[in-house]
């Protein structure tokens, strides 16, 4: 239940952001619906505290696998920025996609991803994917969303560097 003043005010800025901002590529979208998966699965890496909630990166990257898998097979170009740009990680997830054509697609990969672990012989590319993705989320979307509201970088997310396994991102 929501009751202070300051809650009604996310509210507000989530729909400044939702209407005000670019919306040139997909990555936005793809935070944001990642961010609400994560809260909806109930993961038990969520924390709180002081006024920031906390989850590591690596959930977020295993969500945008999910979310632009499908993309990525389909025949259909997704066009980034007015049609001119690539997704950043396109190329690496290609070749992700491509070994998994032969092994049984999407819900072999998403097996591996949740349970079997993926491949050894597909782990280098695997980490680079993973490394595109970190890069592409901490240094894209996160940084620019909020922009509409208070015209600072990395406003509502930012990324807490660790340990390399131990990375995260923290909300307002």
């Amino acid at each position: 239940m929501i009751h202070t003043s300051t809650n009604s005010n996310v509210f507000s800025n989530i729909c400044k952001i939702i209407e005000r901002e670019s919306k040139s590529t997909t990555y936005k979208f793809a935070l944001l619906r990642g961010i609400i998966d994560i809260i909806q699965d109930n993961s038990p890496y969520i924390s709180f505290s002081k006024e920031r909630v906390h989850f590591p990166l690596g959930l977020l990257i295993e969500k945008w696998m999910l979310y632009y898998y499908p993309f990525l097979e389909s025949a259909a170009y997704i066009p980034q920025i007015n049609g001119a740009a690539k997704l950043a990680f396109g190329v690496q997830f290609q070749k992700i996609i491509f070994e998994y054509k032969n092994r049984g697609g999407y819900s072999v990969f998403y097996n591996d991803l949740k349970s079997q672990g993926i491949p050894k012989d597909l782990e280098a590319d695997f980490v680079e994917l993973c490394k595109q993705l970190k890069n592409t989320i901490s240094q894209m979307p996160m940084k620019y969303i909020g922009r509409s509201v208070n015209e600072k970088y990395y406003s509502i997310f930012q990324y807490e560097r660790g340990l390399k396994s131990e990375s995260n991102v923290s909300i307002r």
